[in-house]
């Protein structure tokens, strides 16, 4: 598990996800479902981190990422990368 998986400081991205970051800045698209599935750990403790017991009781943690992946390749045209790294963009 590296470091963004742990939920450690961005300062630390690694070698890969730097080039990841940079190319979904140019709305990659592919970048971005590659950069989500490298970063899955922490979204998904993320999402289980704002979303209530009553709802993970009937929806898995993997639905809702699944809907956040969707909804962020549909707004990569217009995200605004210029004010938030993509892990900030994404959460």
């Amino acid at each position: 598990m590296d470091s963004n998986e742990t939920g450690a400081s961005d300062d630390q991205v690694p070698p890969a996800h730097a080039e990841l970051i940079d190319r979904i800045k140019q709305r990659d698209a592919e970048a971005l479902a590659a950069y989500v599935d490298a970063t899955r750990d922490r979204l998904c403790g993320f999402i289980r981190s704002i979303t209530g017991d009553h709802l993970l009781a009937v929806v898995e943690v993997d639905d809702l990422l699944q809907e956040v992946s969707t909804a962020a390749l549909t707004s990569l045209p217009t995200a605004p990368l210029d004010q938030y790294e993509p892990m900030q963009w994404l959460q």
